[in-house]
């Protein structure tokens, strides 16, 4: 217990609570990074706020750093001179004290890094040079973990809001061309608008939803609508061999004309006992021609010929396809004539063997026109557009009759008094101003539906060996042609067809010396396994959703009955602050460990000698009071100016302390 007597502890308290301090100091900086990690580096305040927020949390980091070097720093450097003072008292007792320059080199290993250069001081001193080397490295960790907090990209950062998005507005009579009416009232239907019509072929071009001006360039948002889809499937049986006899009929007499693609409208309510109403082919009982009769399938959206009895009012679709007919075969060695003429060359022609006739690879499809249920995604991706289609066909059975014309305002007899809104299938007197608002959805499916048979109705015959084909459809002008159906009718396949007959321009220069020339390796395309069924689906499908493009076709969103809001979620990239943990507590749990190491060092050597020492000038001037030189200091080397003298810097230094009896060595050869 002698070692305590009279033992201060307000140096192990500096050591303790410097190095506690500088523990919750990076536990502070730690959570406060935390704190940051993730957030968003902007400001709610005003203009130019980021910036300065960055900077202020910048300097609160640096500060955390500095503060905890500090901390730890001075509880290693404390407990550093009590190592030194306990190491040359020591050596001062053994009899041959250490020199004053070593004793110079080891007092400033804590300020002056040079004095860490003199190795062999630093092997008599080691456990001095590890702590003085500890105050040295400790700060180091203040310069790394500021940099563990940086600014990082997050992108797709997802807000959600509620907002108006693209619609459709079918009670609108922009989806259709200028309905010219007369003074009874009764307007006409002429066909799609302009824009309808455009936007039809556009998508049919394309294969592909036109652009959508979204919200925002990076949203997404689900939409569910009302409106028209088409149902393809393969014709019933029987109906298929009705169309295919008709067909067969018509070749009988045409058959240098034969037809290897059909789309139509039914013109005439079917009958199976009246020859004359059969499909696609038909002859008119009310006149004298024998002939069969190819009419103009759009006829029948700008007529009112099926109010007459036996006209059909039926939107059904029927496409027939047959790529047989259009393949030819040498006839008698030296002539080339359609595969359909050779049963008539033949003398072989059966009515009721029209399937062999029209080949194996027939397809026969109806598409009908239901309202259905839109189930619509969309996303945009830095302006990316992305649209899921899910199409519930929600009514039974197909929908939307053929209107010729409507009933509108009289201006036979009006007064002022009846101007008002009206529009109805009949005149009706008892219902005057009646206005049937699902008459123009009715009118704006019909108007759409039309625009699609513009591009998909009519047909293509083999003219003649001679001759090209002859078509009256543009349906070679959309992507069906993609479809493993149509393919045959794609441009390479024309020119790879027209081989061994008589090859044209593109399939010579194939097998030429200059084969680029032709193009026709650039124009085969990959074999698609898409159905036309389903691609005429998809084309219909992607036509409504692309109606979306054009404003005119779009409710108004500014009326007093604007459409209901939409949730809307964005996507934004923002900076956000990013915190690297791992590297923070690397660098500070070394720190830590080296300092809390220091320190029991230090506490272990003050309880040791008994005392404790304070780095001031009283405890250097106090210890040296008593202290004895090997030689005698020069009177001009007295005032204590830089550099120490040589003689000096090698002068052997005893520390004596008070009461204590020095023997031998030094104190002896002093006496």
């Amino acid at each position: 217990m002698a070692h305590f007597k009279g033992l201060h502890w307000g140096i192990p308290s500096l050591m303790l609570s410097t190095l506690l301090c500088g523990i919750l100091l990076a536990l502070g900086h730690h959570l406060f990074y935390q704190s940051l990690n993730g957030k968003p580096t902007s400001s709610t305040g005003g203009r130019g706020t980021q910036q300065y927020g960055q900077q202020f949390n910048i300097a609160i980091g640096t500060a955390f750093a500095f503060l905890v070097k500090a901390s730890f720093v001075v509880s290693v450097t404390t407990a550093y001179y009590q190592l030194f003072w306990k190491a040359a008292k020591r050596v001062s007792k053994s009899g041959s004290g250490p020199t004053l320059g070593s004793l110079d080199a080891t007092f400033s290993g804590t300020n002056n890094l040079v004095s860490l250069l003199n190795v062999p001081l630093w092997f008599r001193y080691p456990l001095l040079f590890v702590v003085a080397l500890f105050v040295w490295l400790i700060p180091i960790a203040s310069i790394i973990t500021p940099s563990t907090l940086s600014v990082a990209l997050r992108e797709n950062v997802a807000n959600s809001t509620w907002g108006f998005v693209p619609q459709i507005d079918f009670d609108n009579l922009n989806f259709v061309a200028a309905m010219p009416g007369d003074l009874s009232g009764r307007y006409d239907y002429k066909g799609s608008s302009q824009i309808t019509q455009q936007i039809a072929t556009a998508v049919a071009a394309q294969n592909d939803i036109l652009p959508i001006t979204a919200p925002h360039p990076n949203s997404s948002w689900s939409l569910d609508f009302q409106g028209p889809a088409l149902k393809c499937e393969p014709l019933p049986s029987d109906r298929s061999l009705e169309f295919q006899r008709n067909i067969g009929e018509y070749i009988r007499t045409n058959c240098f004309d034969a037809p290897t693609f059909l789309a139509w409208y039914p013109r005439r309510l079917y009958n199976e006992e009246t020859e004359f109403y059969r499909e696609p082919y038909y002859r008119d009982p009310e006149s004298n021609i024998t002939s069969y009769i190819w009419k103009d399938p759009g006829e029948i959206f700008v007529s009112d010929v099926w109010k007459i009895g036996q006209y059909s009012p039926d939107t059904s679709l029927y496409i027939s396809v047959m790529p047989h007919l259009l393949e030819e075969e040498l006839y008698e060695g030296d002539t080339y004539i359609p595969k359909s003429c050779l049963p008539l060359m033949n003398g072989t022609f059966d009515d009721e063997a029209a399937p062999e006739l029209l080949g194996e690879d027939i397809t026969m499809i109806r598409c009908q026109l239901y309202n259905s249920t839109y189930r619509t995604e969309f996303s945009y991706i830095n302006g990316q557009q992305d649209v899921k289609i899910n199409v519930a066909h929600q009514t039974e059975d197909p929908v939307v009759p053929i209107i010729g014309s409507v009933i509108g305002k009289d201006f036979v007899g009006v007064d002022d008094i009846d101007n008002c809104a009206e529009l109805k299938f009949e005149k009706n007197e008892e219902e005057r101003c009646r206005f049937d608002r699902d008459l123009l959805s009715q009118l704006s499916y019909q108007s759409v539906l039309n625009a699609f048979s513009n591009l998909v109705t009519g047909n293509i015959t083999f003219k003649s060996v001679m001759e090209s084909h002859r078509e009256s459809t543009r349906i070679r002008s959309t992507s069906l042609t993609d479809t493993k159906e149509l393919r045959y009718l794609s441009d390479y396949e024309r020119h790879m067809n027209s081989y061994p007959v008589r090859p044209d321009l593109q399939y010579s220069f194939s097998n030429s010396t200059v084969p680029d020339v032709s193009g026709l390796a650039r124009l085969k395309s990959a074999a698609g396994d898409k159905s036309l069924e389903d691609a005429l689906e998809e084309m219909f499908q992607n036509i409504t959703i692309s109606l979306m493009s054009s404003a005119s076709l779009q409710p108004n969103y500014s009326s007093l009955s604007p459409p209901a809001k939409t949730n809307i979620t964005t996507f934004t990239a923002q900076t956000v602050y990013s915190y690297n943990v791992v590297r923070l507590w690397a660098a500070y749990g070394t720190a830590c460990l080296a300092a809390t190491l220091c320190v029991i060092i230090g506490l272990v050597t003050i309880i040791a000698s008994g005392a404790s020492y304070d780095n001031t000038f009283s405890t250097v001037f106090r210890v040296s009071r008593e202290a004895k030189l090997a030689n005698e200091i020069i009177p001009e080397d007295m005032d204590g100016k830089s550099p120490l003298p040589s003689y000096l810097a090698k002068t052997e230094v005893v520390l004596v302390e008070r009461g204590e009896e020095q023997k031998g060595g030094l104190l002896e050869r002093e006496g």
